[in-house]
């Protein structure tokens, strides 16, 4: 493919110049969005900004590009109510990447994210529910990992009671599906969070005390 001028239009019909638009996208990025259908391309064009941004550690403008793929994703949703997984989203389009795959990396990248920047936490929660509550056939690795990300989101907010609230039920739901490892790691998270969630007692005597 010939070399991009960075005042040409942007390749991936965005209207754009390419140094405004897709400008940090490998060649390979562009060759997989050039395959796709118009009506996808925004969608598309920001979860490959995402993962361009994530690859050089930009966590914001990652976090950012991604805020926005999952707009484009509930607004393909509210289209078709009827679709319950992305699995049949991917399976219309056939991109070269997955929207569960980019649902699975994003939940992964999130919760790293959570604990290295001031990530948005609020949009975080907004988007795993979101894919909690609509995409009830979603894959169960996926779930999981969502749910975990949630949990982080709801912890590090101060929400002590929904995240272990929803540790326990990964626990409840995937325990056979759960690596020996990984379940000593989540029973480990639950009971760090069992510690730091105030008792009937301590909040009684913190109340007498005021």
């Amino acid at each position: 493919m010939t070399k991009i001028g960075r005042n040409e239009a942007c390749p991936c019909g965005s209207g754009k110049k390419f140094k405004v638009c897709c400008v940090n996208l490998s060649q390979d990025q562009l060759n997989n969005l050039a395959k796709i259908p118009d009506d996808w391309k925004t969608l598309f064009r920001n979860i490959e900004r995402g993962y361009a941004a994530a690859n050089k550690n930009y966590a914001t403008d990652a976090i950012h590009a991604w805020d926005l793929a999952w707009v484009s994703i509930g607004e393909k949703l509210q289209g078709q109510p009827k679709t319950k997984s992305l699995r049949e989203f991917d399976e219309q389009i056939q991109p070269e990447t997955s929207l569960e795959v980019f649902v699975q990396d994003w939940a992964e990248l999130m919760s790293a994210m959570l604990q290295a920047v001031d990530a948005p936490i609020d949009h975080i929660k907004t988007h795993a529910q979101y894919y909690l509550d609509r995409l009830t056939a979603s894959s169960e690795l996926i779930k999981q990992n969502v749910m975990s990300l949630l949990a982080e989101a709801h912890a590090k907010s101060g929400d002590i009671k929904a995240a272990l609230k929803l540790y326990q039920a990964i626990e409840k739901q995937f325990n056979a599906e759960l690596e020996e490892e990984e379940l000593a790691a989540l029973k480990a998270r639950i009971d760090q969070l069992k510690a730091l969630k105030p008792t009937k007692t301590s909040t009684t005597a913190v109340s007498a005390q005021s």
